[in-house]
């Protein structure tokens, strides 16, 4: 009896040793295995975004995302919000960095689908005014509007709007390409104060037409409403 426990006790304990080797082996196995790297997200263009692109995956493509902007709620009959930044990692055309100062950007997103209808670029400097203007002539040929209006900058004085002495001219471009509005406002003032607003739009989408004649400016659906 004493001799067939022993035979017993050793069989245990033989299969204990098989089965901790098996999972050393497979720990071994998994360990030389070389970490998979996530795979890069191309930099999106925002000279080219079609207007269907969701603004997460535009902030991912420039390692952002929606906390590191200035998000404000847009006018909630519109139902959009907006982000804003004055990033680097994203203000950007063409790997054109504007980049500078006060310049910024904000876009513009649908609050129940993410998805981005509007792209608006401010840019205060000088070179950086050069800069946009070369890239839009240089990538979209031709414009399809252009014109100009000067006069004096308005202010409120005693509840009355009047003309102040710093006069302004304002150059309106646009530029359209694959149903996308690309209108530029580039405004000089003598008190050398100057402006460049870019706003870029599906021009087939109504709702943010709506919601860009809430801006006030009658130039935006004029420029490709009347080529």
């Amino acid at each position: 009896m004493k001799k067939k426990s022993i035979i017993i006790l050793s069989m245990f304990c033989f299969v204990l040793l098989e089965s901790c080797n098996s999972q050393t082996k497979k720990n071994q196995t998994k360990s030389e295995k070389p970490d998979m790297e996530e795979p890069s997200i191309k930099e999106i263009d925002l000279l080219n975004l079609k207007y269907i692109e969701k603004i997460t995956d535009i902030l991912k493509s420039s390692n952002l995302d929606l906390k590191e902007g200035q998000e404000t709620d847009a006018p909630t009959i519109f139902g959009y919000k907006k982000f804003e930044s004055k990033s680097s990692k994203i203000l950007k055309i063409s790997n054109k960095n504007l980049s500078k100062g006060d310049n910024k950007l904000i876009l513009h997103y649908n609050e129940e689908n993410n998805v981005v209808k509007l792209l608006q670029i401010f840019i205060y400097t000088e070179d950086e005014q050069k800069g946009i203007i070369e890239i839009l002539n240089s990538n979209l040929g031709k414009t399809t509007y252009q014109t100009e209006k000067k006069g004096n900058v308005q202010d409120v004085i005693n509840g009355e709007l009047v003309d102040t002495n710093v006069k302004y001219r304002e150059k309106i471009s646009c530029w359209e390409k694959n149903n996308i509005i690309y209108f530029c406002s580039y405004k000089t003032y003598s008190n050398n104060k100057n402006e460049l607003v870019l706003f870029c739009f599906n021009k087939n989408d109504k709702d943010i037409l709506e919601f860009i004649a809430s801006f006030g400016s009658p130039y935006i659906k004029d420029s490709f409403s009347k080529k």
